[in-house]
């Protein structure tokens, strides 16, 4: 909603039925919600977005669906288009606690999370074709209430070609 009020079209894409059903109950028009997985790259039009956001999504995924996920994401921004991530990484106070289920993955409080390494996230951006013009780990992104954990945040540039 934040950035569809400050000018820009937006389309979110989420999974549950329920929730896009909710959102547009809003009517308006702006942000355009669509139920779909966003990993799947049918989703995304090629050569689409200016920006992509990815907030707190690639580590709520595996790594077989991270990769799915950057590619789509390449084929989907325009030429000079920017990514932008916030991801929890393996600096986080919650690394390690729970069920492991692959590596820097884990089950925890009914909640699955995989914690990301910057510089392999790095790497991988680079490889599909991104130019990484921002990569930092660090507390202050993403405070909520009393808690504010280290969090990776990359700005990534899809070249022209």
């Amino acid at each position: 909603m934040f950035f569809a009020d400050i000018g820009l079209d937006v389309v979110a894409i989420d999974l549950s039925d329920a929730a896009i059903r909710m959102l547009q109950k809003l009517e308006r028009g702006n942000p355009h919600f669509i139920c779909g997985d966003f990993i799947n790259e049918s989703v995304h039009q090629s050569k689409s977005y200016d920006y992509a956001y990815s907030r707190f999504t690639i580590h709520a995924i595996n790594s077989k669906q991270e990769q799915l996920l950057l590619r789509s994401m390449y084929r989907a921004l325009k030429p000079g288009g920017k990514f932008f991530i916030e991801v929890r990484g393996i600096h986080d106070p919650l690394y390690g606690k729970g069920q492991q289920q692959e590596r820097n993955a884990f089950f925890y409080n009914n909640h699955y999370r995989r914690f990301i390494v910057m510089d392999e996230l790095v790497a991988a951006l680079r490889k599909i074709g991104f130019r990484v013009e921002y990569a930092q780990e660090r507390t202050g992104f993403a405070p909520y209430g009393n808690d504010d954990p280290p969090v990776i945040r990359i700005v990534a540039i899809r070249q022209e070609g």
